[in-house]
């Protein structure tokens, strides 16, 4: 396994050139591209970014587009159009080669909190198509755990089981968001009984009450821990640093670099 970083260390920096950045910071062997705001990826970015990947030996992951976006809406023509916006991300992914599109697993609306088993259904019905969509692009959905904060339906072990029985698993995995796993308080039993094979993960720790996104080293997370159980899971993907400033990113990754071999 190997660490990465995420582009949300510049998610608030509207005037960064990503691409100039990546390259800026080739060092880095693995990126995962936030594919929301102000940096997502172009066409026009194709070339260059591939070209940087040859050139520097880095590897791209993609992180589809989440603000706004619910792929567990039950308004069916709204539901079509955010599965039209992953897929975009999926289509970056296949252009960039990059293997791992992550995604966020929906949240519960105002409305569809009233009908749960409906939202779940609509959020399998949007994983399948996608999953389709990325098997014959060559690219793996990974999804992601994320938080009660943003009424995911997606938060704990129990809830990852209800969607995977209704996968293909052989064609999906999962993205281990640790900080989200904190929240939660689900993080040992994401690592000893993943509800699908953990293909990703995102690292950042908090308080266990709120989403601080501190980074890793903080000391409210055992990352020996971590590693050694991910070694026992045969898992072979990257660790990747979720921070929103660019120093605190790079230490962390210089961290975990150094226990992750």
């Amino acid at each position: 396994m190997k660490a990465g970083i995420s582009t949300l260390c510049i998610y608030r920096q509207r005037e960064t050139n990503l691409v100039k950045f990546i390259e800026d910071h080739s060092w880095v062997k693995r990126w995962e591209i936030m594919n929301d705001g102000f940096h997502m990826v172009k066409p026009m970015m194709y070339d260059p970014l591939k070209n940087i990947s040859k050139s520097y030996d880095i590897e791209f992951s993609i992180h589809s587009s989440y603000s706004g976006v619910n792929i567990a809406e039950l308004h069916e023509s709204l539901r079509k159009y955010f599965i039209k916006f992953v897929k975009i991300s999926i289509e970056d992914a296949y252009h960039l080669e990059a293997p791992i599109v992550v995604v966020h697993p929906g949240n519960i609306t105002l409305f569809s909190k009233f009908y749960l088993d409906s939202a779940l259904k609509a959020l399998i019905q949007s994983l399948k198509t996608l999953i389709r969509y990325a098997s014959k692009l060559d690219v793996k959905i990974a999804i992601e755990n994320t938080t009660k904060h943003e009424a995911s339906l997606f938060t704990t072990v129990e809830d990852g089981i209800k969607i995977a029985e209704k996968l293909d698993v052989n064609n999906v995995g999962f993205c281990l968001d640790v900080g989200h796993a904190l929240m939660s308080k689900s993080l040992e039993s994401f690592l000893t009984h993943p509800p699908m094979k953990i293909i990703h993960l995102h690292a950042h720790e908090n308080d266990g009450k709120n989403d601080e996104h501190l980074p890793p080293g903080s000391g409210k997370v055992d990352w020996n821990g971590i590693i050694s159980q991910l070694k026992k899971l045969d898992f072979d993907g990257t660790l990747i640093i979720e921070q929103l400033d660019v120093l605190p990113a790079l230490r962390a990754y210089d961290y975990l670099s150094a226990i992750a071999r």
